[in-house]
C-alpha cells in the first residue's frame, strides 16, 4: 500500500517523465507482479507500455517471471493480471516481444 501512495503522489507532478530512465517505474512493476501500481502507471496518457531496460520491455520480463515462478500460484497469478493490464493497453506492440527475443538470443 505504501509504493502506490508513493506513486500515485509522483504522479500528479506534472514535470515528471515516466519514461524517463533506464529502469522504467512500469518496467519494475511489471517485474514485481504489482498488478495495482501497473494499473496506475498504465492510465498515464504519457506512459509507453514498450520502454524497458537493456532491450527489455515490460511485457517481455512479466512473461519471463510468470516462467520462473510457475510453481508459486501466488505469485504467478500477480503476473497474470499484469499481463492481461498490458495486452488489454492500446498501445502495446506485441513485435517488441519478437524484438527481445532476438536481442536476447546474440
Amino acid at each position: 500500500k505504501g509504493q502506490y501512495d508513493v506513486v500515485r503522489t509522483l504522479l500528479s507532478f506534472k514535470s515528471l517523465d515516466v519514461n524517463k530512465g533506464w529502469w522504467t517505474p512500469l518496467f519494475a512493476a511489471c517485474q514485481r507482479g504489482d498488478a495495482d501500481i501497473v494499473k496506475l502507471l498504465l492510465s498515464c496518457e504519457s506512459i509507453d507500455p514498450n520502454k524497458g531496460f537493456d532491450h527489455d520491455v515490460p511485457l517481455a520480463i512479466t512473461c519471463r517471471e510468470m516462467e520462473k515462478n510457475a510453481a508459486l500460484k501466488d505469485k504467478t497469478k500477480k503476473h497474470k493480471k499484469v499481463l492481461k493490464m498490458l495486452l488489454a493497453h492500446p498501445l502495446i506492440d506485441l513485435s517488441m516481444m519478437e524484438e527481445n527475443d532476438a536481442t536476447r538470443k546474440k
